[in-house]
């Protein structure tokens, strides 16, 4: 939860805080109001089809797309690229690909 003010302005395009002379002011009924909901994950989503567990369902499984790219990044260390040829490029990633298959197996 941030700070709840009121009369903090900022400018759209670049998201600075504008100085307008106005005294700010801590909204602390909307800090209450905000607080009803700590300990709750909101969801907001465009999948208007779906029900609502198969939306929880579907983001339950995202941390598996970021814990690939976590490996990815790190334990494969499949960058920098020492090849120039492309069908070296091709079997170093290839090799990347395979090897990413293993760990991630359950």
């Amino acid at each position: 939860m941030g700070l709840q003010i009121q009369r903090l302005y900022f400018e759209k395009k670049t998201g600075e805080v504008l100085t307008t002379g106005k005294a700010l002011i801590f909204d602390e009924a909307k800090v209450r109001e905000e607080e009803r909901y700590d300990g709750y994950y909101s969801i907001v989503t465009s999948e208007e089809h779906l029900t609502d567990e198969e939306i929880i369902e579907t983001y339950r499984g995202l941390w598996e797309i970021e814990k690939t790219f976590k490996i990815t990044k790190s334990t494969l260390e499949s960058r920098p690229v020492n090849v120039s040829l492309p069908e070296h490029i091709d079997g170093h990633f290839i090799s990347c690909f395979i090897s990413l298959i293993i760990i991630r197996l359950p």
